[in-house]
């Protein structure tokens, strides 16, 4: 499966790490590595994510 993000999610995703690297050494990078961490979740486990439409598929993240 491929995963492909939107020019909004690109966009929502630049905006994060922005406001992550103003607030903490490191933090951005660690946003960064969990972004990769649920897009290879997703390419190993496609059918684990609830469709949201025929194209789409959703991703829930726990954080904690």
């Amino acid at each position: 499966m491929k995963v492909r993000f939107s020019s909004a999610a690109h966009f929502e995703l630049a905006d994060a790490v922005g406001n992550y690297d103003g607030q903490q050494l490191g933090l951005a990078d660690r946003f960064l590595s969990e972004v990769e961490a649920a897009v290879e979740r997703i390419q190993d486990h496609p059918e684990t994510w609830a469709r949201i439409s025929p194209r789409v598929q959703g991703y829930l993240a726990l954080v904690g």
